[in-house]
């Protein structure tokens, strides 16, 4: 089996594909789009509209917007299967989303935000919606299917079996997680729509929770701040170049992601039973590595992928999770300022090699200034092992 994956360079998010092909059949997975109109060219032309399982890790800004463009304005995209984490159930029909009274609270509250001020408008069709859950909704009405896999994602989800082409097994979120965002998401409703005490609109209007999510983190009201995510290279990283130092960058951890980065799926592709590829969204280290050494015997793991977690900040990368895996080509997608973090790409390229990896190959999308100055200074750490940086100019092709 051939497998062809490919990062698209949207910007700070994500827009990530796996191809798989065998005697002529394709298979086709989808994960996130930030931008669909810096994707839709490889959509229409790589995966000829076609895309067989979407998986949407969680919502964010960086993660979502493109999806719900592309399903708005695509008219010939052909979609089998969404898994997608949100409380979206029912179609909404000719319903208002929210009561007169909660859209008053709302833009008078923030009329300045656009994905709520849209959200919130009745009898939205499928060119004017902004959320992805309606988007997906309007899509399903279309076909006259349901493709939207109903129950919720988490790590103890049963294995999905792609038949011939693989398996996906979960490693993110757990369902304490979810019902954490739930409860933050539910006390911030009624904070805004105090009338509503029993949360009983919070509960029947099913695009409350993405229009929370959009809400809350526009205003940045989870519970923790982006840290490394600035625009800033950090003072540490502008210290010379030298084994030494990148060995002590590779040493600084601090695992607190966001309330929704620790809601991300994430999940491993294997195929003819061994784990082939990593896919980590944003999700919580510490998550990952207890679902990894639950899930697997046999470690460390010798992958041919890892996709980072979270634009390879630092909050969502740690040294222990690294002990338990090590891949040929480690993922670096999006990102921006002091992200990837000098601190995470330490920990990828300081570790001795498993067996099984020869070699480290980080590949980027986005040429963001911690990136460019780890690659200005490369020639200073020769001593480490084997590894270099790629730039997302051609896919990565996988033989099986």
């Amino acid at each position: 089996m051939r497998v062809e994956f490919n990062a698209i360079d949207v910007g700070c998010g994500d827009c990530l594909f796996l191809l798989l092909e065998n005697e002529g059949a394709t298979f086709n997975i989808m994960i996130d789009c930030g931008n669909y109109d810096k994707a839709k060219d490889y959509i229409m032309n790589g995966l000829h509209n076609k895309i067989d399982l979407l998986i949407v890790t969680h919502i964010d800004n960086d993660h979502v917007p493109g999806l719900t463009d592309m399903i708005n304005k695509n008219s010939d995209i052909i979609i089998n299967k969404i898994l997608f984490n949100c409380y979206q159930r029912e179609p909404i029909g000719d319903k208002d989303v929210l009561t007169d009274e909660a859209k008053h609270r709302l833009l008078e509250l923030k009329g300045n935000i656009p994905i709520i001020a849209d959200a919130i408008d009745s009898k939205i069709d499928a060119e004017q919606a902004r959320l992805l859950s309606e988007a997906i909704l309007n899509y399903e009405s279309r076909i006259g299917r349901k493709i939207w896999e109903r129950s919720y994602i988490t790590c103890d989800s049963p294995d999905l079996s792609l038949n011939e082409w693989g398996n996906i097994k979960f490693l993110s979120p757990s369902q304490g997680y979810i019902e954490e965002l739930d409860i933050l998401f539910k006390r911030m409703f009624r904070n805004l729509m105090f009338d509503d005490i029993d949360g009983k609109m919070y509960d029947e209007n099913s695009s409350i929770y993405e229009i929370m999510m959009h809400y809350m983190i526009q205003e940045n009201l989870l519970s923790h701040p982006l840290g490394t995510f600035d625009s800033k290279i950090s003072s540490s990283s502008k210290s010379p170049y030298t084994e030494e130092s990148i060995r002590n960058e590779s040493l600084k951890e601090k695992p607190e992601p966001r309330i929704e980065n620790k809601a991300s799926i994430a999940f491993a592709w294997e195929y003819q039973g061994c784990p082939k590829m990593f896919f980590f969204g944003d999700a919580d280290a510490l998550l990952l590595e207890r679902q990894i050494k639950a899930k697997y015997t046999n470690r460390p793991i010798a992958l041919d992928l890892i996709k980072i977690s979270h634009h390879g900040s630092l909050t969502n990368t740690t040294k222990s999770l690294l002990n338990e895996i090590d891949a040929k080509y480690y993922v670096l997608s999006g990102g921006k300022g002091s992200t990837p973090n000098i601190s995470t790409m330490a920990k990828i390229i300081v570790r001795p090699l498993i067996p099984g990896v020869d070699r480290r190959v980080l590949y980027y999308t986005k040429a963001t200034p911690s990136i460019k100055e780890f690659i200005n200074n490369k020639n200073n750490l020769n001593t480490l092992p084997d590894f270099d940086f790629i730039r997302n100019e051609h896919p990565i092709i996988f033989t099986y």
